[in-house]
């Protein structure tokens, strides 16, 4: 400032103006709002004044803070604010005084003067251009100390409890409306607001019980039209900062919109996306809250309701890391994420296929971790951050059936050819570790409701007969578990939909029926092997029953197969009497099956005749006695030929 300014500095236009709106009067505390107007008016018209406005106002507030005349400095910032919301174009040369007077005032003890500050930065926050306040390293580490200050703020210890959450409520709606911007999703700094302010804000978040009515954040303030009348208010909920009456349940409301505001505006891009999620993912890491589930499916819920539908998957990837990796979520926490995981593949987009294929990624390898520990081939450090072998099994299970749910309709194939790829790695036909068995019947299981999701929308030719055909030595696996499972995971594929009127797909190229041929003859062999057991025959079953069903002219073969298994079984000295009575049900039930299948009413009654005599001599009620019955049998089997 001149000499020349110094000595007329009382009498410049800017400062009469600004004294003018400063009440003379003792006990009027407001400003003059028709010198206000003059004011903005002036300030509107003439940009090139905003910066003498913004040095006289700045200078003003300190005189008037350190005198401790508060009413004049909660008028001070009333200008501040007008100004910021009404010279929008010119802000940047208003802006370095602004930030200068609100560094002052915010972080005091006096409430009341941190409850108009706030106002001010809520202003500033909507306004400000981000990308020009990066190019003034002064200005950014100005506001960046606003924002700490804030942030710090949404913690506050400060009074009694009243004020308490007064002072928690300036900073949540400070840092709302920092994240709310448009501008800072925008802007390459973004990453450093975020670290700052939306853990702050999470740290209020908790679970509202449903009987806890939150008054104040829907309260509707009338406004009165030219008529004197009244009509509904236009504006969004809004809790009043003056608000004195404030609840942590107000504040926890107030905290998840911050988080919504994060994934809704950063979240817009897939750079923003990954970062809101995974700051989330990192407080959940650090406070630590694993062990309150609720609060962390509530917290995820935020998150995934707000984010656009091809940047859910981001969140399903983070989650399935965050099972599979070390150190573990407390076992309680398990349910609240696979309740995350499945519904953000569900409802996540073109990305689900390859979000469900990392999920299943991840949680199978904390199921092959948390078995090592148990058959103690892991290191102490991994048994250290190793799920349980039951927690680590039920995720994978979960993550499947929201894959299968997600992708079943057109990327079915896909995954199933993942899924066999990992079952197999652990060597088919051998007897693997604890940790190869686990994942294994795991990723088998996964591969059953796959194909059963599938089969619901009517997907089944999705799901490619190559491969299919190439995890046919499953049927020999050394496991009975494995063996079952694919067992199942046949019976999905091949067999119709219940109630379907077409049939099954797979069944007219000669390639399948060579494959159902290779497929029966395996089934032959695992039941003469030392070590089969009834799920064996239970597998042969089900396998049977499917080519019965959907199967056209390989009828003959398969009846030849379920009699040779039972003849086998029957010949054997060391059968045990639960062999032979699953033996006998693989022939029943084929016939049964096939009977239904191609409307054999002949075939049907006879299996039917042979029941009720076998039940009403006490025999094996599920058998079929070839040689009392081979004349029909001989008869039955010239139908199918």
């Amino acid at each position: 400032m001149d000499l020349a300014e110094r000595c007329c500095y009382p009498y410049l236009n800017h400062v009469v103006l600004c004294n003018s709106v400063y009440p003379k009067t003792p006990g009027h505390e407001g400003p003059n709002q028709a010198n206000l107007s003059r004011l903005l008016f002036y300030a509107s018209s003439r940009p090139h004044k905003l910066p003498k406005i913004g040095r006289y106002i700045e200078a003003r507030a300190k005189k008037d803070f350190y005198a401790a005349r508060i009413g004049y400095v909660k008028i001070t910032l009333t200008i501040l604010e007008a100004i910021v919301q009404r010279c929008t174009d010119h802000l940047g040369l208003f802006l370095p005084y602004a930030l200068s007077t609100l560094d002052e005032v915010v972080g005091t003890a006096d409430l009341d003067l941190v409850i108009v500050a706030t106002g001010a930065f809520t202003s500033l926050s909507r306004h400000i251009d981000y990308p020009s306040l990066l190019l003034s390293p002064d200005l950014s580490r100005q506001w960046m100390t606003l924002v700490k200050k804030y942030a710090d703020m949404c913690e506050s210890e400060t009074g009694g409890k009243d004020a308490r959450h007064r002072f928690r409520l300036s900073g949540l709606k400070a840092l709302e409306s920092l994240l709310a911007s448009e501008s800072l999703a925008l802007t390459p700094g973004t990453e450093t607001y975020v670290k700052v302010a939306l853990p702050a804000a999470m740290k209020n978040m908790a679970v509202i019980p449903p009987d806890v009515e939150v008054d104040g954040l829907a309260d509707e303030v009338a406004k009165t039209d030219a008529n004197g009348g009244k009509e509904p208010p236009s504006l969004p909920p809004h809790h009043s900062i003056a608000d004195d009456l404030i609840t942590d349940a107000e504040l926890s409301k107030i905290a998840e919109r911050c988080a919504a505001e994060a994934a809704a505006r950063i979240g817009a891009t897939q750079g923003g996306a990954r970062l809101v999620v995974g700051e989330v993912v990192a407080y959940l890491d650090s406070a630590p809250l694993w062990s309150r589930p609720p609060l962390v499916q509530h917290i995820l819920h935020v998150l995934l309701h707000n984010l656009r539908p091809p940047h859910r998957a981001l969140l399903a990837a983070l989650v399935s890391s965050r099972l599979a990796r070390s150190p573990p979520v407390p076992p309680a926490a398990i349910d609240a994420l696979l309740a995350i995981l499945t519904e953000s593949i569900r409802t996540s987009s073109d990305a689900a296929p390859l979000a469900a294929m990392e999920a299943l990624d991840a949680v199978s390898r904390g199921v092959g971790r948390a078995a090592a520990v148990v058959a103690g081939e892991a290191s102490s450090e991994d048994m250290a951050g190793a799920l349980p072998v039951a927690e680590a099994a039920a995720a994978a299970e979960g993550v499947a059936g929201a894959v299968a749910r997600a992708v079943a309709e057109k990327n079915a194939g896909e995954v199933v050819g993942f899924l066999a790829n990992r079952v197999r790695a652990a060597g088919i036909g051998k007897e693997s570790s604890l940790a190869g068995r686990e994942t294994r019947k795991v990723g088998m299981r996964c591969l059953v409701r796959v194909a059963r999701e599938a089969g619901k929308v009517g997907g089944k030719g999705t799901v490619p007969m190559e491969v299919v055909e190439g995890m046919a030595a499953f049927v020999n696996d050394g496991e009975a578990d494995t063996r079952v499972e694919f067992a199942k995971f046949l019976v999905e594929v091949l067999a119709p939909s219940p109630g379907s009127a077409t049939e099954s797909p797979l069944s007219p190229t000669p390639t399948h029926s060579l494959f159902v041929s290779d497929l029966l003859r395996r089934l032959h062999t695992q039941t003469l092997d030392s070590r089969s057991t009834p799920a064996d025959y239970a597998a042969a079953r089900a396998v049977l029953e499917a080519v019965a069903e959907g199967f056209e002219g390989g009828e003959g073969e398969a009846a030849g197969t379920a009699m040779q298994i039972q003849d086998d079984s029957l010949s054997r000295l060391s059968t045990l009497p639960s062999h032979l009575r699953a033996a006998n049900g693989v022939v029943v039930a084929f016939f049964s099956r096939l009977a239904r299948a191609r409307r054999l009413e002949a075939l049907r009654s006879h299996v039917e005749d042979v029941r009720r005599r076998r039940e009403g001599k006490g025999e094996w009620p599920v058998g079929w006695d070839v040689e009392a019955d081979s004349d029909s049998w001989g008869k039955m089997l010239g139908q199918l030929r």
